[in-house]
């Protein structure tokens, strides 16, 4: 017999033979262990999610920029037309921070 056999079956010996605790479980333990459970059961759901729906998502993204953009794919999905949104984004907030300033300049 290799180890393994022996611990299995050491195992249900042990199972068989052993005799009924007298113990108290109360509910707040109890809802404790059932609250973790559902919390293991759902952060497995959400980490397969995030690994299979994420990119499948961003693929049916991707076709439909292709499809309506004439079959090319837009500039604005990766990380150059990002970069510059962004820096529109940037330009315009300075733009109005400038005009903000010259209001408040000419009022006082």
């Amino acid at each position: 017999m290799n180890n393994v056999t022996r611990a299995l079956t050491g195992l249900a010996l042990v199972a068989l033979y052993s005799q009924m605790a007298f113990a108290y479980i109360g509910p707040g333990s109890g809802l404790s262990a059932i609250g973790t459970v559902i919390a293991v059961v759902s952060a497995f759901f959400f980490l397969i999610v995030g690994f299979v729906w994420y990119p499948f998502k961003r693929l049916i993204r991707k076709k439909k920029v292709g499809v309506e953009g004439g079959g090319e794919m837009s500039t604005e999905d990766g990380p150059k037309g990002q970069l510059q949104s962004a820096e529109t984004a940037v330009a315009e907030m300075d733009n109005g921070r400038e005009s903000q300033q010259s209001e408040y300049q000419r009022l006082t």
